[in-house]
């Protein structure tokens, strides 16, 4: 069982003072009725103040209330499913993973804040189809097109530069599978997000640009990177530093961002290039993803927790009852 509105249940508080109060009331009530007479006596002219009844009335006035208290939190068990008609966009998020993405002149490091980038921009563009490739030498698609964006968020909590083995940046593959990754059955608008520094790339970013203008397909090249360079870490298997790159002459190897390629592969698919540096830059591109014509996307299975608050509403109506025909039920059952 699971609340909707758990705050609620902080009154569960309140239910030790309920009791003191009850009791308090009880006791009141029965230094009135002695100035009355003997509690004999009293007992039989009054139905009502028989020991036993009022204690009845004590638990079902707190049954009651504790019944209300959880009521009020909306109680949920059980799931109900429903089909319904979706519409919006494709995105495929086209992730570098090569050892370049390690360098640390972008703040955590330049693979972090493309991930916390995409996190950002699924949030912000929630409901619409989104898929995950990754590359290095080649590509994969890590996460096929889905609306579900835990299920995106806990696939990229282990994406790591060791994700592929075969290092390099092959943009060509990269474009590749991220076409692939579309579905062929929705007349959906389709967006690239390349998310890359460009270094060491391999393909011809025209013969790519213009298969982006062919199938229609929206680019939008996020650089991540400063041009004065950083260092690629080297960490061990507990992920403490313990040097960093160096190449086949034994020098340390300094990456930096390829911003003119990217702006160039951008330009001719006729597409934005965005440069890290504020998080003004990934709004800005939420609202032009956001702000493009949604197409059919296909039926999807809603699950939705089903609430159950009636049940503990009745259980507090049957117990104020019982306590308004004590009466009743005592001389029917005397």
């Amino acid at each position: 069982m699971s609340f909707l509105q758990p705050l609620y249940l902080l009154l569960l508080l309140l239910l030790p003072l309920v009791i003191v109060f009850l009791i308090w009331r009880n006791r009141a009530k029965q230094r009135i009725l002695n100035r009355i007479g003997s509690p004999e006596v009293v007992a039989q002219l009054i139905a009502s103040t028989h020991p036993q009844r009022r204690v009845i009335q004590m638990m079902l006035w707190f049954v009651a209330f504790t019944a209300l208290i959880f009521a009020a939190a909306c109680p949920t068990w059980g799931m109900s499913t429903e089909v319904i008609d979706s519409s919006g966009v494709q995105v495929v998020f086209v992730l570098d993973v090569s050892r370049s993405m390690d360098a640390q002149d972008t703040v955590p490091s330049r693979l972090q804040r493309a991930m916390l980038d995409i996190k950002t921009l699924t949030q912000s563009i929630e409901g619409n189809d989104i898929a995950i490739v990754l590359f290095a030498a080649d590509a994969i698609t890590y996460v096929p097109l889905t609306y579900d964006s835990q299920l995106i968020n806990s696939f990229l909590d282990a994406v790591t530069t060791d994700s592929l083995s075969n290092q390099g940046t092959n943009l060509s593959a990269a474009i590749n599978r991220a076409q692939l990754s579309f579905s062929g059955d929705s007349n959906a608008e389709k967006i690239i997000v390349l998310m890359t520094d460009g270094e060491n790339h391999e393909g011809n970013i025209l013969t790519l640009a213009n298969s982006l203008i062919e199938s229609e397909t929206n680019l939008y090249v996020v650089g991540y990177g400063s041009e004065d360079g950083g260092l690629i870490p080297v960490y061990d298997a507990n992920g403490n530093l313990i040097d960093y790159k160096t190449d086949n002459f034994g020098a340390v190897v300094e990456t930096r961002l390829n911003a003119d390629l990217l702006n160039q592969f951008a330009e001719a698919a006729q597409g934005t290039y965005l440069q890290t540096g504020s998080g003004v830059d990934m709004m800005q591109l939420a609202d032009a993803i956001l702000a493009l014509t949604p197409g059919q996307l296909g039926p999807r299975v809603i699950s939705r927790p089903i609430e159950q608050g009636f049940v503990f509403v009745g259980i507090a109506m049957l117990a104020l009852s019982l306590e308004l025909l004590l009466p009743v039920l005592g001389r029917i059952f005397r």
